[in-house]
């Protein structure tokens, strides 16, 4: 905001030709009654990743368009001034201007760029500094200067947040670094504030040649995967462990328990686990045992008893995902399937273990109907296998994936998949040893990442291009009939119940949507989000 102006990206709806990102200026002296008085575009397809104002010009980073100026004396008609660029592979992802310089951050690169850019049409670099720590991908995200220490946020780098002396801009100097990834940071009086995947990081900044780590109020971070518990609960499996919320006064959310504790070192939840009433089966990415724990009370999680998986191979992951059938749990390792007994769920053994017959395996998800388990194999593609003799499961048939099939769901004799960027398949199984391919629906270049199927109804998560709901009464010819789309998200999961669609979204987290037939409502914050029905199809 600059008064009495606040600055919007708005970005272009993907798959959408000729939209673009734009910066959009609003008057809002009246708070009550903003009106939008003028718009930045970038055509060309640049992307507004961030932007600067100082005085009376707008500063805006944009990917491999450079850097761009514009002037805002005439906030009705902002005009184009220069730029700053060195080659079309050279992405420009960030920028803080101060009077007459600017510090620039660049894609795949930890070096920040210094530039003179009191003449916008003669933009000249007049220093840079790596401040990275190791040989990293990282670039600098976001920037907070005070007096003559600039504060940089380095994403994708163990360096973190790092703290430098301009004074001189063409000598800039480090004086400390905190060491933790930073997404972002936010300065507070003597308060240094970092945002990264672990939550929120404060450190002492009375004196910036020493940032004095205080605490950290952990978040529960992306959020790759969910599982309904019941009606109420849902569990979020997430890189900082599981997490229980209870959505049963939507659109409140309320989180109640939560494994491992905070202090644990043992962070990465496993893509599927099984529940059945009050127990869940479960376990953790690099750890090669599952888990059962008993949620009677969902404010604390207990685990009520483990079994150590055997390995082919001393880095195999043991345990992806997780399917029940009566007394005995069929465990997905990466390479492996297993069947361990939990008749007792406080002692579980394991009772046998197929080795897949290729390293491409990745088996995200499986399904067991009667004697069968359907199986979304990674490269391998949709597997079939036979369990009626749990000691001895064998292989029934495959369909090779086009890319990577991470999941599947069963209904009678078809298998709905999410084949990433294969799209959407649909198979027919009733003769378990001829998959037979029904139909595929892509849309390109888009993955599709989850599936869920009630009734006529396929809801299907396809990533960037959100949520999509198909009218499968036709299975050789699906019918989209209803969509949710957020631009810069990535829809990855989803679970249907009583209802209620339950979804995943990386960068967003949970949502909970509900649909009417011809679009979606979102519970999430009290919101009601416009309808989008799907038409002409």
């Amino acid at each position: 905001m600059k008064d009495p102006f606040a600055f919007l990206v708005q970005r272009e709806r993907e798959g959408s030709p000729g939209n673009y990102d734009t910066l959009e200026i609003f008057n809002i002296r009246d708070p009550r009654n903003p009106t939008r008085v003028g718009k930045i575009s970038l055509e060309g397809r640049y992307a507004v990743w961030q932007f600067s104002v100082e005085g009376e010009r707008v500063y805006i980073a944009a990917g491999n368009g450079g850097l761009k100026v514009f002037s805002i004396s005439n906030p009705q008609n902002p005009v184009y001034l220069g730029g700053w660029q060195r080659g079309e592979d050279f992405y420009v992802l960030s920028v803080f201007v101060k009077d007459t310089v600017a510090y620039i951050g660049v894609d795949s690169n930890d070096t920040l760029f210094i530039l003179n850019v009191k003449e916008p049409q003669n933009i000249r670099e007049i220093g840079r500094i790596r401040v990275g720590q190791i040989d990293d991908p990282g670039y600098v995200r976001n920037y907070v200067l005070v007096d003559t220490i600039l504060y940089c946020a380095v994403l994708e780098n163990d360096s973190g947040c790092v703290a430098l002396n301009v004074r001189n801009p063409r000598e800039p100097s480090i004086i400390a670094r905190t060491g933790e990834r930073a997404f972002r940071v936010v300065l507070l009086g003597n308060l240094l504030v970092l945002q990264n995947e672990k939550g929120i990081c404060l450190y002492d900044a009375r004196d910036p040649r020493s940032l004095n780590f205080l605490s950290i109020f952990e978040l529960i971070g992306l959020v790759p995967q969910i599982k309904v518990l019941n009606d109420s609960l849902i569990l979020l499996n997430t890189v900082n462990g599981y997490f229980i919320l209870d959505i049963s006064q939507r659109p409140q959310v309320r989180l109640r328990g939560r494994y491992p504790p905070v202090d644990s070192v043992t962070k990465y939840a496993v893509a599927s686990p099984a529940v059945r009433d009050t127990l869940l089966y479960a376990g953790f990415l690099g750890r090669r045992r599952l888990c059962i724990f008993n949620f009677a009370n969902p404010d604390s999680i207990i685990l009520v008893g483990s079994c150590s998986l055997s390995v082919q191979y001393p880095w195999e992951f043991g345990f992806r995902t997780c399917a029940l059938k009566e007394t005995l749990a069929f465990v997905a390792g990466q390479w492996s399937l297993y069947c361990v007994n939990v008749k007792d769920p406080r002692n579980p053994r394991e009772v046998s273990r197929l080795l897949m017959p290729s390293t491409d395996f990745d088996i995200n998800k499986i399904v067991i109907r009667d004697s069968l388990i359907y199986a979304a194999c990674g490269q391998a593609g949709f597997w079939i296998f036979d369990v009626s003799n749990p000691q001895r499961p064998y292989f029934r048939d495959d369909f090779p994936s086009r890319y990577y099939t991470r999941d599947v769901f069963v209904k009678e004799t078809l298998a709905f998949v999410a084949d990433n960027y294969g799209g959407f398949r649909i198979f027919n199984i009733k003769n378990p040893d001829w998959i037979r391919e029904v139909t595929t629906l892509s849309i390109t270049p888009y993955q599709c990442l989850g599936v869920w199927v009630e009734g006529n109804l396929a809801f299907v998560a396809f990533g960037r291009m959100g949520l999509r709901i198909y009218d499968i009464s036709n299975p050789g010819y699906p019918r989209e009939v209803g969509y949710y789309y957020r631009g810069g998200s990535t829809a990855i999961w989803l679970e249907v119940n009583n209802g209620l669609i339950h979804l995943a979204n990386y960068e967003l987290g949970y949502r909970c949507f509900e649909y009417y037939g011809t679009g979606l409502e979102d519970k999430g914050e009290g919101r009601v989000i416009k309808v989008f029905p799907t038409k002409g199809r």
